[in-house]
């Protein structure tokens, strides 16, 4: 292992992917349709982004950077109500610049840009519930309010900060919905990406402690948690291609994170290409280049809505067997089929770290199958 944050840069895509499931229908107030393909897809998103090599800042740098394409904002956690029930979420903010020709300058929907807001909540053992919206920005149905540090759209709203300077804070609010809730989040470690040329940049909040309030059946649950922030811009990349990849958070019960990605052609030609960091208790990093870890499929499950088998459950090492994981899912049934059929859902861990055993929670993303 090589003690470098080099190679964040790579494990983008667990931020990226989860924009694939962003297709949403319309909401009843909702701005003109459009395709999100086409965005990714224009000529703007395919040069090569312009940004700044600059340290991050915050908490200027939690919020929207204009010279950038595109931009991801993502939240996934583990949360238990005041009644012992354990509940995952995940919740993604995306902004994708428009082109010239779909912008629409002539309309009341002129804007240069759009909103994505997408949130998935289960309990483990039930069917997860979704609520995806979209919108331009434009009649203030979606937007980024530099002064008050707000993501929004429509009522969905992510707010940045709480006037403390010696941590970092997030207030999420879905207030309406099968399950309203208000979940703040804090947290005094960060992990960045350095200042970089690439068309990317990414920092993450790895160990966020979390509270609030859910409602279920009508019922106002109080909760807390943990849960793992990553924030993305730049340059993202068109959805589909010859690649299946399979993407882990796992955050362990010793306090340490590993952040995982394993790419492969779809054929299962080739040697699949494996990369990842650790995050210590401490903060600091130990980059995971391809011979360091082992990523290997331990189970399948099929759809019986796509006929696709997925990979659902791993044992994740290292040669030397200093990390030695088993992954599970909460829930086998996991796949969604919106702008892209995928499957993505929290996860058990168990195994040890050196001689001591640890378990954890995480999230995994499995695409191109």
């Amino acid at each position: 292992m090589k003690r470098s944050a080099k190679l964040f840069l790579l494990l983008v895509f667990l931020a990226v992917t989860g924009y694939y499931m962003l297709q949403a229908p319309p909401h009843p107030t909702t701005s003109p349709r459009i395709s999100i393909n086409s965005i990714l897809a224009s000529e703007r998103n395919l040069r090569p982004a312009t940004l700044s090599l600059k340290k991050l800042r915050f908490p200027l740098d939690h919020g929207l950077h204009a010279e950038s394409s595109g931009e991801i904002w993502r939240l996934i956690g583990k949360l238990t109500t005041d009644t012992g029930k354990h509940l995952a979420f995940e919740a993604t903010f995306v902004r994708l610049k428009l082109d010239a020709g779909q912008s629409e300058r002539q309309s009341a929907w002129n804007a240069e840009q759009v909103f994505l807001f997408s949130w998935r909540i289960m309990a483990a053992g039930a069917k997860p519930y979704s609520d995806r919206q979209q919108s331009r920005e434009a009649l203030g149905l979606a937007g980024y309010d530099s002064q008050n540090r707000k993501l929004w759209v429509y009522t969905r709203e992510m707010r940045f900060g709480d006037g403390n300077p010696d941590r970092f804070a997030i207030k999420l609010d879905v207030p309406d919905g099968t399950y309203p809730l208000s979940l703040k989040f804090f947290t005094s470690s960060l992990v960045a990406a350095p200042s970089s040329a690439a068309p990317i940049r990414y920092y993450a909040l790895s160990r966020m402690d979390a509270r609030g309030w859910v409602e279920i059946a009508g019922h106002k649950l109080s909760v807390s948690g943990q849960a793992y922030f990553d924030h993305t811009w730049g340059l993202l990349p068109a959805t589909g291609g010859q690649l299946v990849r399979n993407n882990f958070v796992l955050q362990l019960s010793d306090g340490s994170a590993i952040v995982l990605s394993q790419s492969q052609r779809r054929d299962g030609s080739g040697q699949p290409v494996n990369s990842g960091f650790v995050i210590q208790p401490d903060s600091k990093t130990i980059t995971l280049e391809h011979d360091d870890i082992e990523i290997l499929a331990d189970a399948t499950w099929t759809s019986d809505e796509s006929g696709i088998r997925y990979p659902v459950e791993w044992i994740i090492r290292t040669p030397d067997k200093s990390i030695l994981l088993t992954v599970k899912p909460w829930d086998e049934r996991l796949e969604t089929a919106d702008l892209l059929v995928s499957w993505s859902g929290p996860i058990s861990i168990s195994g040890t770290l050196g001689d001591n055993p640890v378990t954890g929670f995480g999230h995994m993303q499995l695409t191109g199958y």
